[in-house]
């Protein structure tokens, strides 16, 4: 037995029971209850018969579920119950990733649909009420951002956090490049943006690191404490070296001692904790 399901065998041994049975691709689609077009995906290879289709469609071809699963014909008596098992796991897997394919095409195109609605009613007020177009510049790019963020998580299989966290970086870097353009400010964009950006990407992902790591999530969390302390003197660094000023000094400790104080309190629970799972 094959450990997963070849598209392409299956459409051959499809095509080559069907014309067994002198039939036409849209007599074997009426018999199923879809059409040709859906028949000749099958044929070449492209999509998978629907779980709920395959005993009507087995029937029609006089084929076993088994036989129509594996691509071939084979005696009954090499058939064993394992093999039974295994094919109709191979089959829910298959359905079940179709379905998230199908899952992501819809959630996919909903949000399209939405943004483009959305883009063009903006650019339709902007243009009657002002005779041209600027605020509507600042919901398209966000439009554009929210794209940029969830398509990676919805389409890449592997290193999700990480393309995420680039592409994302890079549509938050051009989305306030253009909130600096229509604004008509200063370079902020590139002296602040850039760096918060970069910097606020490369700590998220050392904490989505961190997580998956370290198994006593208090000793993480006491630690996500301490790097919340870094982000805060960093921020302010930048944006004092353009300068901003932050917070009064007061301000910031009260923030570092709160952080401090809430990582050594976790800390000191999750060593408890550990003490604790080791004697049991």
């Amino acid at each position: 037995m094959t450990e997963k399901i070849n598209m392409e065998t299956v459409g051959a041994f499809i095509r080559q029971e069907r014309k067994k049975q002198s039939l036409t691709q849209k007599d074997l689609g009426e018999a199923v209850g879809v059409s040709d077009k859906a028949v000749s995906k099958w044929e070449r290879g492209l999509s998978f018969p629907d779980i709920t289709l395959l005993s009507a469609l087995a029937d029609v071809l006089d084929v076993s579920i088994v036989e129509l699963i594996q691509g071939e014909r084979f005696q009954e008596d090499k058939v064993d119950v394992n093999s039974i098992k295994e094919v109709v796991n191979m089959t829910v897997s298959y359905s079940d990733k179709s379905y998230q394919e199908k899952s992501r095409k819809i959630i996919t195109i909903i949000m399209l649909l939405v943004a483009v609605i959305s883009s063009v009613t903006c650019l339709i007020v902007n243009l009657a009420v002002t005779s041209s177009v600027d605020w509507a510049l600042y919901p398209i790019g966000a439009f554009v951002l929210v794209f940029a963020i969830l398509l990676p998580i919805l389409y890449i299989k592997d290193r999700k956090m990480e393309y995420t966290l680039v592409i994302g970086g890079i549509a938050t870097i051009g989305y306030l490049l253009l909130i600096q353009l229509l604004t008509n400010t200063s370079r902020w964009a590139i002296t602040i943006g850039v760096p918060v950006t970069l910097f606020i990407g490369i700590l998220t992902y050392v904490i989505f690191k961190m997580y998956t790591l370290i198994k006593n999530k208090f000793y993480a969390t006491a630690i996500l404490f301490l790097l919340l302390i870094v982000c805060e003197s960093v921020v302010r660094l930048i944006l004092i070296l353009n300068g901003i000023k932050g917070n009064n000094i007061f301000t910031m400790i009260i923030s570092v001692s709160v952080c401090a104080v809430s990582s050594l309190i976790l800390f000191i629970y999750g060593k408890n904790y550990e003490k604790y799972q080791d004697a049991k």
